[in-house]
């Protein structure tokens, strides 16, 4: 008879062991059952749930009504734009992730003014769902989140204003680069590849040569790889003598994208130098696919 932690190992339900209801992980000290009428996995105090109809169980018609995702689907749209200007409602976040979902345009006024809220997660996500809209009139709203108090806006609006093609966003991009978060000057990478496409090239090859982030110059390699070849391959041979053992790992796995036989003398050379182990193993397993991808 299969145990619950085997069951809980083959669960198929893609939620990648945490409770559907409460979103907790299934811990030993709080560990995970059946529900009675489902028998779907859920945590040990959401099992116990008294919900409609059956008494001591839950099942999927109550899950469906008591996530939040759940509850705020069931929402009229007045009602959830009342939720969403409503600075108390634990609900609001959702409502924006689904607003945005549903590109209604009369929620887009809404969205804009929730960036300015004082809660970090409903300007967060109101950033996010103003990248669905499809709509120029985020554009302004998006550029001033950038300088949001909170990493996680100025990231969601950067990765908005790329998804919206506002190429008047290139500027300040360029200056997010410098942005004290990883986080945030990561996406800031990612959109001015995504905004300036084959013109970001030489942009990105100076970011993966001269930024004084590693973090930076690792995204931007990466980056740089799915637009150019040619000097993508350039730049990641040179940061295999980056005095970064970060910089020399992620080059190496660009390399194994850029699948280019030119790169193995150098990887050679590199594992024949005894570099650190991580940057050695590293070294030899892309060494090695770039050998039997050719054989």
């Amino acid at each position: 008879m299969p145990t619950l932690k085997s069951d809980l190992k083959n669960t198929a339900d893609g939620n990648k062991l945490t409770c559907p209801i409460c979103s907790s992980p299934f811990l030993n000290i709080f560990p995970a059952g059946k529900c009675r009428t489902c028998a779907r996995l859920v945590c040990g105090h959401c099992v116990h749930h008294d919900s409609p109809g059956h008494t001591d169980s839950i099942c999927q018609d109550c899950i469906e009504k008591l996530t939040p995702r759940g509850r705020v689907a069931q929402m009229e749209a007045n009602e959830l734009l009342t939720v969403l200007q409503d600075p108390s409602s634990k609900d609001s976040p959702w409502v924006a992730q689904l607003l945005g979902d549903r590109k209604n345009p009369s929620a887009l006024e809404p969205l804009c003014q929730a960036l300015k809220s004082n809660r970090i997660d409903v300007r967060r996500e109101a950033a996010k769902a103003l990248g669905k809209m499809e709509s120029d009139r985020a554009v302004p709203w998006l550029l001033t989140a950038l300088k949001d108090s909170s990493s996680a806006v100025r990231s969601r609006a950067t990765y908005s204003l790329a998804e919206l093609d506002a190429q008047n966003a290139v500027t300040p991009l360029k200056k997010q680069l410098d942005d004290p978060s990883r986080q945030a000057a990561g996406y800031a990478v990612q959109a001015l590849g995504k905004l300036m496409g084959n013109k970001a090239c030489d942009l990105l090859r100076d970011l993966v040569y001269d930024h004084a982030s590693s973090f930076v110059r690792c995204e931007a390699l990466a980056v740089l790889a799915g637009l150019n070849h040619e000097l993508a391959l350039a730049a990641a041979l040179r940061c295999l003598n980056d005095p970064k053992k970060e910089v020399i790992i992620s080059a190496c796995k660009i390399l194994i994208k850029l699948n280019d036989l030119e790169a193995a003398p150098r990887l050679q050379e590199l594992i024949e130098k005894k570099p650190p182990a991580s940057v050695r193993i590293t070294a030899t397993a892309t060494l090695n696919t770039l050998l039997g991808a050719k054989n």
